[in-house]
């Protein structure tokens, strides 16, 4: 899904950054206000960008996922000088051929042959090798995970979004995650999007214990509370203690004139 990089304003009126993914520029505005921010400006990180831009996508988007087996020293030597020679206008294909051409590293040398079949084809470099980005691609998923839980206990729901949806971009199938931003929305009072994660998450892992509670959660702060019930009737089989506390909950809002 392509990545939009926007600049906003939170309630307060202050600057805030950031990035989202989203099918277009449209959605990809959806999402900023969802955050609760003020757009002022979005663009498409998929686009043609600056130089030193086009360096730092190479890394994001492939090598980094990939480089699992090639020294630091060969990676930083191939930097500058992919960052030279794309600041001197020569063609991203031309770069990498030359570049193959002049490293020793047999692991770095597969990447940019496969890479330079990726560029002709159209595709994006990140899809060159994809069997050999599954154990980085996982454990930059933990990492943004870990970045997103963090936020997420600081109550900085916006930030947390993104690192999680930054992670799912690594691994989509991640119940955990998909569960922690149904949280973040709903305790930002957007239900109905936190519904969605939350389904997500069990279609996912349907013993997540968890997911089941706060999507009752999510019912009755949506006012309906025959879904509730029923996301306590599936709870009670998995967990008896959380469903006891989702009981109350539901009791007590029906008691509520």
């Amino acid at each position: 899904m392509p990545e939009f990089a926007y600049t906003a304003k939170d309630q307060a009126g202050a600057i805030v950054q950031g990035t989202v993914f989203a099918e277009n520029s449209a959605l990809a505005v959806g999402k900023v206000r969802e955050l609760g921010f003020t757009p002022e400006k979005v663009r498409s990180l998929d686009g043609p960008r600056r130089d030193v831009n086009l360096v730092e996508r190479m890394k994001e988007e492939f090598l980094y996922p990939v480089s699992s087996g090639v020294p630091l020293k060969d990676l930083a030597v191939f930097y500058r000088q992919f960052a030279t020679m794309i600041k001197a206008g020569i063609p991203l294909y031309q770069s990498l051929v030359t570049l193959q051409a002049q490293t020793r590293n047999e692991k770095l040398r597969k990447i940019l042959a496969d890479s330079q079949a990726q560029v002709q084809s159209g595709g994006r470099l990140s899809e060159a090798l994809p069997s050999e980005q599954t154990d980085t691609s996982h454990e930059q998923a933990k990492a943004l995970f870990a970045e997103g839980l963090q936020r997420q206990q600081e109550k900085r729901f916006p930030e947390a979004i993104q690192a999680y949806e930054r992670s799912l971009r690594y691994d989509p199938k991640q119940a955990e995650t998909l569960n922690n931003l149904g949280f973040c929305y709903k305790s930002m009072g957007k239900y109905q999007k936190a519904v969605g994660y939350y389904r997500d998450a069990l279609s996912i892992d349907p013993q997540l214990a968890e997911a089941y509670e706060y999507l009752g959660e999510a019912y009755l702060g949506m006012g309906k509370i025959d879904l509730a019930k029923l996301q306590y009737r599936k709870l009670l089989k998995l967990n008896p203690e959380e469903a006891a506390e989702l009981k109350e909950k539901i009791d007590e809002q029906a008691q509520s004139p």
